[in-house]
């Protein structure tokens, strides 16, 4: 496994996997994508922060590593797995700490997106004048053969 620095541009949601599955399957995916038959996987370390025009920073830590294969019938299978923790400090003192593993997996044939599946699981804590709120929030979504097989979400605030 090689390991390497980057910055990333935002973390992937569901709405952005649901829109790059999409576009795979619109480009016809395995035809859009010349990989080798085995690329291995790959690790990108991100460690950064973004001053913003009002005074708050938000800063973004973490390790992706991304496995992609191609089997001999031509299938492909493309790992994604993120895990990570952002911070935002506002004005007045506000702050949000959230920390985040994903982990998304896809199917590819040569005619299309065959199956994907995708958890999410995010823990949030934002504290601003004084108060407390911490939240935690899990995504499970699998799409195999076009029909949705899993679709949960869950999520708890304390204090509510």
């Amino acid at each position: 496994m090689s390991r390497r620095r980057i910055i990333p541009m935002r973390f992937l949601r569901l709405p952005a996997v649901l829109g790059f599955t999409a576009a795979l399957v619109a480009l016809g995916a395995p035809a859009a994508i010349a990989v080798p038959a085995s690329s291995g996987a790959t690790s990108f370390d991100y460690d950064t922060c973004f001053p913003q025009g009002d005074g708050s920073t938000f800063c973004a830590r973490g390790t992706t590593t991304e496995n992609f294969t191609v089997t001999p019938s031509g299938s492909m299978t493309l790992s994604y797995h993120n895990n990570g923790t952002t911070t935002y400090t506002g004005v007045e003192g506000c702050t949000d700490s959230t920390s985040n593993r994903t982990s998304i997996n896809y199917l590819l044939t040569p005619d299309a997106t065959q199956a994907y599946h995708v958890t999410d699981r995010s823990r949030s804590t934002l504290t601003c004048f004084g108060a407390n709120k911490t939240c935690t929030l899990t995504t499970v979504f699998t799409l195999a053969n076009g029909v949705v097989r899993v679709d949960r979400q869950n999520g708890t605030c304390t204090p509510v």
